[in-house]
């Protein structure tokens, strides 16, 4: 799908952003999200809240492409089963966890994830572990 063909939605708080998700997490396959930068005078939500809104709802974040000089789109979609999980999304959830925000969806995700074993794939590499076969001798 082109840029054009995707639907776009501009939350200007963190609310609207959630109640986007709540009623299309399931129905939807993708948006970009309009964020406007801080020297603009416009209300919107930070990269860190929408992020951690779609994770609650088993989405994530993908590229940004800028729009003019005030504003970018983020393009955010359903989660692969099979997308890797880094050490940062995977504090965001607990956290999320913990706060008792995170959503059914969004905990299923999260169980494909830690069954199929991308949830800890990048363990290792985020440790900075060497693997055996790659150490010198």
């Amino acid at each position: 799908m082109s840029v054009k063909e995707i639907e776009s939605f501009y939350p200007s708080n963190r609310q609207q952003w959630r109640e986007w998700l709540q009623e299309n997490h399931a129905k939807k396959q993708s948006i970009w999200l309009i964020h406007y930068k801080i020297k603009s005078s416009m209300p919107t939500i930070s990269w860190s809240e929408a992020v951690d809104e779609a994770l609650c709802f088993g989405w994530i974040d993908s590229k940004a492409k800028p729009i003019d000089e005030e504003k970018y789109m983020q393009f955010f979609s359903k989660r692969r089963a099979i997308s890797t999980w880094s050490k940062v999304n995977k504090e965001k959830v607990q956290k999320l966890i913990d706060g008792g925000t995170m959503t059914k969806a969004g905990l299923e995700s999260i169980e494909i994830a830690k069954q199929n074993g991308s949830w800890t794939i990048l363990d290792e590499v985020e440790a900075l572990i060497i693997p055996n076969d790659l150490e010198a001798v």
